[in-house]
């Protein structure tokens, strides 16, 4: 990890990125697991079904954290002495956000999915459960980051993605094929990892009084609201595919398209740890910000476009050894979504790079001009050519959002320099 030192600085910092490189190496390889568990488990079609109900509770996630995430490491980082009130008012946000996104969930899901994509409904409506511990962990997550306590941020999201694998292997090894029951295993999977984090975070942050804090509240709202269009369109751009083949298209069509989001994404932990370290080192000391941002954005993209490289050269062979023959067909829109992938990393580094600036609605605007170019190229793709037009629609608008991200975070830097 000697080429991250240089661009993120100090030796600190560079022990932060190695640890949080290999923390999201570990999240990828998980993740790579139980996406191969589960295509091997449930096949094309039940894969599709999974892949329906993940992205669905994924969506509805976002759009519950109303940016919170961000708020609270900028936060986190910028008032460390303040721990008691970032944290109560991080548990008051957390229930209420999770009892309303539950609610609306659970009306809105039948109607979007309607009468053809009917069976889907109830396997969505369970997983939705698992909102509120995605929530949960990342919050924590989050502040711990924030506290500049990496290895406890870093152990608290490897304990829920880790849960993935885990509750798959259980199931293959009992020998369920069903996909409720899957779903059902994941959860209970969830709930047990949330559990161990919170007692991890107790132990490592509980500060000696925790209060509710109206001005400390406002301000978390304010930074949150201003980064929530930005994660929406974050969101649109890098679910909004999936989301609509969940209503559009066959399940079987959808799992081909989900394996191949899961073999381009192996690319991303490099990036994510990159981006993960460089937020809250950027807000803290934003003097340095300019030349951090620059080395970072030069070494994010050398690795990223070397890999993308070895990955789609390996794509043929690997998916049918991985996933099963019966997912040979996901090898092309796997290969453009790698493309799309080295964009979307760098769109993650460049947007962490803004929000540590004190500019979130830099990347809300850039994610919203993307999430609009998505949806046109995808309602023209997408019908015509399924999994390989959404593949497309997704390399399109990431590389859209990329530039323009480049140009206002270049601007912002230079005016703190």
């Amino acid at each position: 990890m000697k080429g991250l030192r240089s661009p993120l600085g100090k030796s600190r910092t560079s022990r932060d990125a190695s640890s949080t490189l290999v923390t999201n190496a570990l999240l990828a390889s998980s993740s790579a697991v139980g996406s191969v568990l589960a295509a091997r488990l449930l096949g094309p079609e039940g894969r599709g079904q999974l892949a329906a109900a993940v992205v669905w509770a994924a969506v509805l996630g976002v759009i519950a954290g109303t940016g919170m995430p961000q708020a609270l490491t900028y936060y986190a980082a910028r008032n460390r002495e303040n721990r008691g009130r970032i944290i109560g008012n991080a548990g008051i946000i957390w229930v209420s956000q999770s009892m309303l996104i539950l609610a609306l969930g659970w009306l809105v899901v039948p109607v979007f999915l309607g009468g053809n994509r009917a069976e889907l409904a109830p396997l969505v409506r369970l997983y939705l459960f698992s909102v509120p511990l995605s929530l949960f962990a990342t919050y924590t997550a989050c502040i711990a980051r924030g506290f500049d306590e990496y290895p406890l941020s870093n152990t608290i999201r490897a304990s829920l993605n880790v849960a993935f694998p885990v509750s798959l292997g259980i199931a293959m090894m009992l020998g369920i094929h069903d996909v409720y029951v899957t779903l059902l295993f994941m959860l209970v999977s969830q709930a047990a990892a949330c559990a161990w984090s919170a007692l991890l975070f107790v132990m490592k942050e509980a500060p000696t009084r925790v209060e509710l804090h109206k001005g400390q509240l406002r301000a978390l709202l304010s930074y949150g609201i201003k980064s929530y269009p930005g994660s929406l369109s974050w969101m649109v751009n890098a679910r909004l595919d999936q989301l609509l083949m969940s209503t559009m298209v066959s399940s079987t069509t959808l799992g081909l398209y989900a394996v191949g989001v899961t073999y381009s994404t192996a690319l991303f932990p490099f990036s994510s740890a990159v981006a993960t370290v460089l937020f809250p080192k950027v807000a803290a000391d934003q003097a340095g910000a300019p030349r951090r941002i620059r080395r970072a954005i030069k070494i994010n993209l050398s690795v990223s476009v070397l890999l993308a490289a070895v990955l789609a050269i390996l794509a043929p062979t690997l998916l049918p050894i991985l996933f099963g023959p019966g997912f040979r067909q996901a090898t092309v829109p796997a290969i453009i979504l790698l493309v799309g992938t080295v964009f979307l990393g760098n769109n993650y580094v460049l947007s962490d790079s803004a929000r540590g600036l004190g500019r979130p609605t830099i990347p809300s605007i850039a994610e919203g001009v993307g999430a609009a170019l998505s949806v046109a190229t995808l309602i023209a793709l997408l019908p015509r050519f399924g999994a390989i037009g959404a593949a497309i629609s997704s390399a399109v608008s990431y590389g859209a959002v990329s530039i323009i991200l480049w140009v206002a975070v270049r601007r912002a830097a230079l005016t703190v320099s």
